[in-house]
């Protein structure tokens, strides 16, 4: 019997629930886990559009017709969004339980199952030469291997297409998965000890690495390509709550970054 839309979405909603509570809850012990399950049942119109939308006004991008491959398709928002955009979406993800979302989702919207593939960045089942655009959003601090992946990503781009990099930048004095703020500059097992301290599990973190801009320039300049920073303006986004971090303010006013890293590689070709 074929399931109905009411059906169909009940179940993606329960699946979400599962997966969600999995890491807010069991993962990082976020004592709102529950409120951001429920924004996660939403989660194409309250994580993925605002963030597609940046890129899109940043670089004035028209996804319409575009070939976009999302490495670290996740439980499917940027998936969806992009397809309502009028692109023709392809992911990669590794896990099993995301992924059995992912077809879910691909269901519900009608894209076919079949550009959706169980991969890791370091090695991507797809061509050279394949997308118009590469799309990874808060993936690569998660990667076995950030240099190969940064190449997969680039070997499947096409010439003068983008790649899109969001990731956080460790040298800032905030940790986005666990929500606290953290000594600045300091390495991981700083990080872990301060979770240790306040009863927390640190097996999530252990899976985490802490990039770097700096880390991360050392690649692109052996790379053939054009690197695009972008830096919102943080002291004005964060001027209204200025007196609750008054030192993620002070930090970025006095070492002139935020806390995460928005970044574009435009692919070259022979003569870039």
């Amino acid at each position: 019997m074929t399931e109905t839309t009411q059906e169909l979405r009940a179940r993606i909603d329960g699946l979400m629930r599962q997966y969600y509570e999995n890491y807010y809850r069991k993962d990082l012990s976020l004592r709102d886990w529950r409120e951001r399950i429920e924004s996660r049942l939403n989660e194409e119109q309250t994580f993925a559009e605002p963030n597609i939308r940046r890129v899109e006004n940043w670089m004035g991008i028209d996804f319409a017709g575009q070939r976009v491959l999302i490495v670290g398709a996740g439980t499917g928002a940027e998936s969806v969004v992009l397809h309502q955009r009028g692109a023709e979406v392809h992911g990669i993800e590794p896990y099993n339980k995301a992924m059995e979302i992912v077809y879910l989702k691909a269901d519900q919207h009608n894209i076919p199952r079949e550009r959706f593939q169980q991969a890791v960045a370091e090695k991507i089942p797809h061509p050279d030469e394949s997308f118009d655009f590469v799309y990874c959003y808060t993936v690569l601090e998660h990667v076995q291997d950030v240099t190969a992946s940064i190449d997969e990503m680039l070997r499947v781009c096409k010439t003068g297409g983008l790649v899109y990099i969001q990731t956080p930048e460790y040298r800032f004095p905030y940790e986005g998965h666990y929500k606290i703020k953290r000594v600045p500059f300091s390495p991981r097992w700083l990080t872990g000890l301060q979770l240790m301290v306040s009863g927390r599990s640190t097996a999530f973190l252990r899976t985490v690495n802490f990039v770097t801009a700096p880390q991360l320039n050392r690649i692109f300049l052996d790379r053939n390509v054009l690197t695009i920073r972008t830096e919102p303006d943080w002291l004005r986004i964060w001027e209204p709550v200025r007196k609750q971090n008054p030192l993620q303010y002070w930090f970025a006013k006095t070492f002139g970054f935020g806390r995460e890293q928005y970044i574009f590689l435009r692919k070259l070709g022979p003569a870039g």
